[in-house]
């Protein structure tokens, strides 16, 4: 998945990289980065170019975004003592493996405490600042440029689990990241999936 895969991909790129110039100026990225919008569109040049465009003008137009990336924000400690997410090691390949303790991670009371933006903020810095710059560390060693990400569901309970405002903040986070970060992710896993535990 991280090197190219055949002459089709290597051609496609250097079509993308002609589509793309525009959009960038002269601070073109590099191929490792154009191609993930390549693989998400199946190599249809147009449409990754339009999802690429996207992507730039919601890193523009993001407001979170700017306070993240201007390195003064820091996350309530409400809200980062309950949002339980580490780097516990790499696959046999290389790939960053992310772990989170999703019975822990506790929206609900994030959400009920007013917090809700911090959620998207938080989610944004552990990206950009955590997890991306590790795939990238190891794309440049091992040349692997996805991470694999484990959501550990034991403490779990339904009534977090069936909390409205949680369950839309999820999917607008899920939603957000297939459109702005694709192919990062190699694979994801559910473990010790038990939702009707301690009601």
């Amino acid at each position: 998945m991280e090197n190219f895969k055949n002459e089709k991909e290597t051609k496609a790129l250097a079509e993308f990289r002609v589509a793309t110039a525009e959009l960038y100026g002269d601070s073109t990225p590099g191929d490792h980065f154009l191609i993930r919008w390549l693989r998400a569109r199946n190599l249809d040049i147009e449409k990754a170019k339009l999802m690429l465009q996207k992507y730039l003008e919601w890193r523009a137009e993001n407001p979170d975004l700017k306070l993240i990336t201007g390195g003064n924000w820091i996350a309530p400690k409400f809200v980062s003592d309950r949002i339980k997410i580490k780097i516990t090691g790499h696959d046999y390949q290389g790939r960053p493996i992310i772990w989170s303790d999703a019975g822990r991670f506790l929206l609900n009371e994030i959400i009920d405490g007013g917090f809700k933006d911090d959620i998207f903020r938080l989610g944004y810095q552990l990206m950009d600042q955590f997890i991306l710059p590790e795939v990238e560390r190891m794309r440049v060693e091992k040349n692997i440029s996805q991470f694999i990400f484990i959501l550990d569901t034991s403490a779990m309970t339904l009534r977090r689990a069936l909390h409205f405002q949680s369950a839309q903040t999820r999917v607008k986070f899920v939603r957000e990241f297939e459109a702005y970060y694709p192919e990062v992710l190699h694979s994801s896993y559910i473990i010790n999936g038990n939702l009707l535990s301690a009601f």
